[in-house]
């Protein structure tokens, strides 16, 4: 039987809707490092391992592959220098070996310390850099020859530099400010592998998350955070469902302090070029969130399709369509007072006409979404996305989960109760 919402042409939930839309964001390195955005960048710092109240045992540094082929490491290298370099102070060097496969991970171990309690997973380059859980600078060097640089602008200068990521106070690092300062227990962790040379904007600090990569070839696992859209996916069911996600980034657009589904929404403000791939996500939370709109957050937990109207959670119970969400195990506010992104003007015209598209008895979840199709593929492309609505009109009570029936074609079918007359249901 083919699985169908309420009747999405003429009326959706407000809750949704007004969740999203009443809520309403040191010295610089001049010409940035030629860090290539489509290839190998720096991922993860940490240099707390081992000291006090540390779990990890070891330094590390993660490399990420941000492009889809293979990126050969052989020959080059990862340098450390101090925060504030003098005159007699050098560079360190760890030579790399092999390749970074596309969208993998490549994990260089440290030196140790005398604390901690757990072991790098496996890495696939060992070093004895003791760097500092506060402040330095790394590079990702294309050969193994000690950088001389150790001013900002001389290492802007250099073409050897692939990447740079300058944490805490250090003198060299990319972009207007460092990345944030670290401690024992945080690491500076790539927000996406996007790198726009902003060691400030680009990292931010959590606790260390070093990858696992496979043995030979550069890496298993996920290159950094994933995004929003990435976790939408383009089709009705995210191909994250039932995975562990950490460090989502995103902007609070709104709050459900209320109702038995409490949680709050976030939306990529840097959405992608697919309009399959909604920007937006509901965090559920079970008790009242303590984030506001406007809170930049990176949000961990299980991504989840929920069935609102399953019993017992039983979804052959519902023909009611999922909700895509993640059940929160952590959050961090990284800024707030930020910018919502831009509503998604729906006026009676916006909608496609048809409801469903004809699948000759086929389950729409099975298809990948097409906005243009049908209101069921539109709604989904922006499920959890900030809208305005400047003319609706109320078609419903409120329900358990707060959320108020609203249609946006407030000229169709009107019953004399002044609700939205349902003509006929697909099955």
């Amino acid at each position: 039987m083919r699985k169908f919402r309420p009747r999405l042409t003429s009326a959706i939930t407000a809750a949704t809707l007004v969740a999203l839309t009443s809520v309403s964001g040191a010295a610089a390195l001049t010409t940035p490092a030629a860090a290539d955005s489509s290839g190998a960048v720096i991922n993860e710092v940490y240099g707390g391992g081992g000291n006090s109240g540390a779990t990890l045992t070891n330094d590390f540094i993660e490399l990420a592959n941000a492009g889809s082929g293979s990126a050969a490491l052989d020959g080059w290298s990862v340098q450390y220098i101090s925060a504030s370099p003098g005159a007699t102070t050098t560079w360190q060097v760890t030579p790399l070996t092999g390749s970074l496969a596309g969208g993998g991970l490549y994990l260089i171990g440290e030196a140790a310390g005398t604390g901690g309690t757990t072991g790098l997973p496996a890495t696939q380059a060992t070093g004895s850099i003791n760097m500092s859980g506060t402040s330095g600078t790394v590079a990702l060097v294309d050969n193994s020859t000690a950088l001389t640089c150790k001013t900002a602008g001389d290492c802007a200068a250099d073409s050897d530099i692939v990447d740079l990521v300058g944490y805490g106070t250090a003198v060299i690092h990319e972009g207007s400010a460092d990345a944030p300062g670290l401690s024992n227990t945080t690491s500076a962790q790539r927000i996406t592998t996007t790198d726009t040379d902003q060691n400030g904007t680009d990292f931010t600090a959590a606790a260390p998350t070093p990858g696992a990569p496979t043995a030979g070839g550069g890496g298993g696992g996920t290159p950094g955070p994933l995004a929003i859209h990435d976790i939408q996916g383009t089709g009705f069911l995210s191909p994250q469902n039932g995975n562990t996600v950490t460090n989502v980034p995103g902007i609070v657009t709104g709050v459900r302090a209320v109702g038995s589904s409490k949680g709050y929404w976030i939306q990529d403000p840097s959405p992608d070029s697919n309009p399959a791939t909604s920007e937006g996500i509901f965090v559920f939370t079970s008790s009242a969130p303590t984030v506001a709109p406007g809170d930049s957050v990176l949000v961990s937990g299980k991504v989840q399709e929920f069935y609102p109207l399953a019993s017992g959670d039983t979804v052959a119970t519902t023909s009611n369509l999922s909700i895509t969400e993640i059940d929160q195990t952590s959050a961090s506010v990284v800024s707030s007072g930020n910018s919502l992104p831009a509503p998604i003007v729906l006026g009676p015209d916006t909608v496609p006409g048809a409801y469903a598209p004809d699948l000759g008895g086929g389950n729409i979840e099975s298809t990948a979404i097409q906005p243009a199709r049908s209101a069921l593929d539109f709604y989904e492309s922006i499920e959890g996305m900030r809208v305005e609505i400047d003319n609706a009109r109320v078609v419903g009570p409120s329900d358990s989960f707060a959320e108020q029936y609203i249609t946006t074609k407030p000229d169709q079918d009107v019953s004399y109760r002044g609700g939205t007359l349902l003509t006929e249901e697909s099955s």
